[in-house]
């Protein structure tokens, strides 16, 4: 039955389906490999995908982390005094911007609440901020 087959033949199909597979992979990843095709930028890759420009994805990281913090704090049953220093160290590490917080800080606040019980006045949320 192979003996049908010629390598020409093989090869023909062969390449026919490796043009397929790889303009399939290209339409899919193209936004991935649009840095790769573009030259001359001295190999600088810019990202195409804008979603992290919005105020709200800068932020997501911060909440993520406070999330987790506030969590494990719950679960280990630390003090106030030591959630607020921990929550200092996290905010100092990512710095949010002036505008956002307001609500950053509220955001702790009721985060605080709502995970470990705990209350935090104006004072503590200060501490928070204090870099």
């Amino acid at each position: 039955m192979l003996n049908k087959f010629s390598w020409g033949s093989y090869w023909s199909v062969l390449m026919f389906l490796l043009i397929i597979y790889y303009g399939y992979v290209l339409v899919i990843y193209r936004s991935s490999f649009k840095g790769l095709l573009t030259f001359g930028k001295g190999g600088h890759v810019e990202d195409t995908d804008h979603e992290g420009d919005s105020p709200q994805a800068s932020v997501q990281p911060l909440q993520d982390e406070v999330h987790t913090f506030l969590e494990r704090a719950a679960n280990k049953k630390i003090i106030k005094d030591e959630i607020v220093f921990g929550l200092c160290r996290i905010v100092q590490k990512y710095n949010p911007d002036e505008n956002f917080r307001e609500s950053v800080g509220q955001w702790i606040r009721d985060e605080c609440n709502r995970v470990c019980a705990i209350h935090l006045d104006e004072e503590d949320l200060s501490h928070v901020w204090i870099s």
